[in-house]
């Protein structure tokens, strides 16, 4: 098992375009069952400064053969 956090921030103004600052969270789980299978879960909270934050959650599945 393996488990990650990630934070990052990215500046998106650029001379006359002000897009605002980004801020993005990260938590992932990785489980291996068996050898040749990984199964991933992924949760993302971004936020762009003056609005709604937004929330993924993702799930892969791998198969190694």
């Amino acid at each position: 098992m393996e488990v990650g956090f990630r934070s990052s921030r990215i500046v998106l103004d650029d001379q006359d375009i002000r897009g605002g600052t980004l801020n993005d969270w990260s938590a992932g789980f990785n489980w291996y069952p068996t050898y040749n299978l990984k199964v991933m879960f992924n949760g993302i909270l971004a936020r762009l400064k003056g609005t709604k934050p937004v929330g993924i959650l993702q799930m892969r599945l791998q198969v190694a053969f």
